[in-house]
């Protein structure tokens, strides 16, 4: 565990303990219950990899450094993926190799692309293969020929003991891209009482289950948000996590923090949708069992997000003034030239079971929390032995935002003391994570004051 304590002014320690509480010496080996925090997005990219007949803008040459540009900034673990060209090698190997490797080189794979009807676009889901393995994809929806198929991908996730316990956790992902058009409220009301008629049928015990994509929804009233909010089934009865449920388009101010679309009031060379930010069409849902996490994985109150939205927009293009500060200027001219929309994200927690082999530690304590009027320059992390000698080498001590963006990111041998400069970060709560080959064993809490 960590222990936070003040050790003289001006200077807050994190030292790295080991308790009972924590760990539980069994044999040669301890274990621990340890929480990842995983980031799920959902984007529409705006007809990705499609013509540039007449829309210049839409050249892959000009599209997939700024679709950089937002990816790099968020960090998804979790990726979907709507409106992209129906090519198989553009939504698969070329999105990988010209874009998501720029993110993470080698990190992402993506889920089986299908279009059963051969509609002109296609949704994916890509994911870090550092955390989460593809178990499959499966064709929920596809009786409508005019949208996307709509599938459910599964993932497994991969804690440090998989091998050992074989004990997975599962993650189900539906990816829709619903029929757009203020006058087709009803189509779409049938296209996810198909998914949901799928899911009730399927679903029949806890499972992790998420919904998210492009909806299209003028307001939660609408039949296809009943058709998931509403479920008479526990299983897959779902939840907006923001809980921003009303006319989001009649009365776009009251809900200016969650509009998705559109980012421009004129075509900048992509003909894409403009008309200003009126609308809430982009959704990441959770059923019952996430958000109270019943089955290792839960919601992360408050850490749903629509990135770039900082609520002064509404009826503008998002590049207008006032100046955008709810992300770096770069950022915002790249949301604004990638898509009409605006990417929608969420954190999840995956608890899972750590078995360590940590014996023993210097400086053991109980946990103790002092955040009184102290001023964060350094973290120590104190040394520690363990019975397997290379487990403390070359172990990885990462800063997170509480949007799951890296700060920083340090090296470290836990056998040996470490101190880690953080008098670059601004006052707040941060989230301190240790890693040892691209899997996390602990989070903490960080907070600089």
């Amino acid at each position: 565990m960590y222990y936070f304590c003040a050790m003289k002014k001006n200077i807050f320690i994190v030292a790295v303990v080991c308790m009972a509480a924590l760990f539980q010496i069994k044999s040669a080996k301890a274990q621990s219950l340890q929480t990842d925090v995983v980031k799920i997005m959902a984007y529409n990219v705006g007809d990705y990899g499609a013509s540039t007949n007449g829309c210049p803008e839409l050249a892959l040459s000009i599209k997939n450094p700024y679709i950089r540009t937002v990816l790099k900034y968020a960090s998804p673990d979790i990726l979907a993926c709507e409106k992209m060209k129906d090519n198989t090698a553009n939504v698969t190997t070329n999105f990988i190799n010209n874009v998501l490797d720029s993110v993470c080189n080698g990190c992402y794979g993506y889920s089986t692309y299908t279009n059963v009807h051969n509609a002109s676009r296609v949704n994916m889901l890509y994911y870090n293969t550092n955390k989460f393995g593809f178990v499959n994809t499966t064709t929920i929806y596809s009786a409508d020929p005019n949208i996307s198929d709509i599938n459910l991908h599964k993932l497994y996730y991969k804690s440090m003991d998989l091998a050992t316990t074989h004990d997975s956790i599962f993650l189900c992902f539906v990816v829709v891209h619903l029929v757009s058009g203020s006058d087709s409220s009803a189509s779409r009301g049938v296209q996810m009482t198909g998914v949901m008629s799928w899911l009730n049928a399927h679903v029949t015990s806890p499972e992790n289950l998420f919904i998210m994509g492009d909806f299209n929804t003028v307001s939660s009233s609408e039949p296809c948000y009943q058709a998931a909010i509403a479920s008479t089934d526990t299983n897959t009865l779902f939840f907006d996590p923001p809980n921003q449920l009303g006319q989001w388009t009649s009365f776009p101010a009251t809900f200016a923090n969650y509009l998705t679309q559109s980012t421009r009031t004129t075509d900048p060379g992509d003909c894409l949708a403009t008309g200003g930010i009126f609308n809430r069409f982009d959704h990441i849902l959770c059923n019952g069992t996430v958000k109270n996490g019943y089955n290792s994985v839960k919601y992360i109150p408050g850490s749903y997000t629509v990135i770039g939205q900082d609520g002064q927009h509404t009826g503008h293009a998002l590049i207008d003034a006032p100046a955008n500060t709810s992300v770096p200027g770069y950022v915002d001219t790249a949301l604004y030239y990638t898509s009409e929309h605006l990417p929608v994200s969420l954190n999840v927690g995956i608890t899972y079971t750590v078995y360590a082999g940590i014996e023993e530690i210097s400086q053991a304590r109980d946990l103790d929390i002092k955040y009184n009027n102290i001023a964060t320059t350094t973290v120590n992390i104190f040394p520690v032995r363990s019975s397997i000698p290379d487990f403390l080498t070359n172990c990885e001590v990462a800063v997170y935002d509480l949007q799951g963006r890296m700060i920083s990111n340090h090296t470290v041998n836990l056998n040996q003391r470490n101190t880690i400069d953080v008098s670059s970060l601004a006052q707040g709560m941060y989230l301190l994570r240790i890693m040892k080959n691209g899997t996390p064993f602990y989070n903490g809490k960080l907070v600089k004051e």
